[in-house]
């Protein structure tokens, strides 16, 4: 269809000529009619403006990619196997059996030769998507909606060290805490921030609450326990909310101490000495020696689990980069086949010039400004679009702004170079002309 599109509208234009205005718009000599140069030189126009957008969206997206890779994740991401495991209710139907279940598969992975470090949770970074709801004793809500809503994750006493996540302020979940004694949790310090601005968390109390719709639930059948629980210690801040925002409060309870919050969904971290890959086989049997029914599912290292999260975004930066590449070659390609037919249709112009006594370098940059000019226009039309698509670009972003000057100035650059390299060819061509021949042509 464009093919068709595109020759059959100058075939149109060519059978409405009329002999007298071709010969007074383009007589011997003469250039083409000033209407289809401008319709040319708008099609280039357009072509160079368009290769800008693309070509600013993909160096901000590269630009993200970066920034996403090298950003600090709070945590220590190496040597890193993570694994998911479902407990099922028919055979482990309460939280104590699910505990011990959990507990013993720690510590047979534990044992293992070429394990530092394991622990079983139900969630890890760089993305925490269980969000619970609490109370803080002393400020009672009144409504649904007051009560706070913070990332929330179920684990062992062994997940800090596994993790490599640091406490910051008061102490690490232990052995000692266990499922009779008082419900102990942790916190980040995006949850003080937000809750304890002003004084000290260690030793606050807090509640957890029944999720939305479930308002009727009492605390001992939702939580476990009717007895508050006590904020013992204050993590860094680590990636719990994917790896371009920045981290969300966040607790931490064993639970094995809260019965209610317990369930079978668990996922298992193993920290090891070599490649975490190579460690998955004894890991499995070690699982199946304990249930031979409960596989090990979702089995992945933590470089391949991040380098998940920044798929979409590495997708989307890699096609807009082919798109940009491309409509570079099509303008410099439409800058090209403009330039050379102005030089072919002004050939009879250069040659007079140089007859009367203009150098090679005056042809040289009568053609280059003709590209350039073009290229100007193109490069203040792609400005402005590219501002004009910015907020579709917003979301995608992080760690570079949409308008990011020194970007926008990058492709501007880039174009026009392309743009004058396009504009050369032709340029020589226009110096070499013989203006013997040319005026004997005339």
């Amino acid at each position: 269809m464009t093919a068709l599109v595109s020759g059959v509208a100058p075939a149109f234009r060519g059978t409405g000529v009329s002999t007298a205005d071709a010969l007074r718009e383009g007589g011997r000599g003469g250039t083409a009619g000033a209407g289809r140069q401008r319709f040319r030189s708008a099609l280039v126009i357009a072509e160079v403006a368009l290769s800008l957008v693309l070509v600013c969206a993909a160096g901000l997206l590269v630009q993200t990619v970066v920034r996403l890779h090298r950003r600090d994740p709070g945590f220590r991401s190496d040597h890193l196997l993570i694994a998911h495991i479902y407990i099922p209710p028919a055979r482990y139907a309460d939280s104590a059996a699910i505990a011990r279940f959990c507990d013993a598969f720690a510590r047979r992975v534990n044992s293992l030769p070429g394990v530092l470090g394991a622990t079983i949770a139900t969630g890890y970074p760089p993305m925490i998507g269980w969000k619970q709801m609490f109370t803080i004793d002393g400020r009672p809500a009144t409504r649904m909606e007051d009560v706070p809503l913070v990332r929330f994750a179920g684990v062992d006493d062994r997940y800090l060290g596994t993790l490599g996540i640091s406490l910051v302020n008061g102490r690490d979940l232990a052995e000692s805490d266990t499922a009779d004694s008082q419900p102990v949790v942790l916190v980040n310090e995006a949850f003080v921030r937000r809750f304890f601005p002003d004084r000290n968390p260690i030793g606050q109390q807090i509640r957890p609450e029944s999720p939305p719709g479930v308002s009727a639930a009492p605390l001992e059948d939702f939580g476990g326990s009717s007895r508050p629980i006590v904020i013992v210690g204050v993590t860094n801040d680590f990636m719990n909310d994917g790896l371009a925002l920045p981290p969300q409060p966040q607790i931490f309870a064993l639970f094995r101490q809260l019965p209610g919050l317990n369930f079978g969904f668990k996922d298992i971290v193993v920290r090891t000495a070599t490649d975490p890959m190579g460690m998955a086989p004894a890991i499995a049997r070690e699982l199946r020696s304990l249930d031979s029914d409960i596989p090990l599912g979702e089995v992945r290292s933590m470089a391949t689990h991040m380098g998940n999260q920044t798929a979409d975004t590495g997708f989307t930066t890699m096609l807009l980069g082919l798109f940009a590449g491309l409509g570079i070659v099509l303008a410099a390609i439409g800058v090209y086949g403009t330039i050379a037919y102005l030089v072919a249709q002004r050939t009879q112009e250069f040659g007079v010039r140089i007859a009367v006594g203009a150098s090679a370098r005056d042809i040289l940059w009568l053609v280059l400004r003709s590209g350039l000019s073009i290229g100007l226009a193109g490069v203040t039309l792609g400005v402005a679009g590219a501002m004009m698509v910015r907020q579709f670009l917003a979301g995608l972003l992080y760690g570079a702004s949409a308008a990011d000057p020194w970007t926008l100035a990058g492709a501007a650059v880039l174009l026009l170079l392309v743009i004058l390299a396009a504009s050369a060819v032709p340029a020589r061509r226009a110096m070499r002309v013989d203006p013997v021949q040319a005026l004997r042509g005339e």
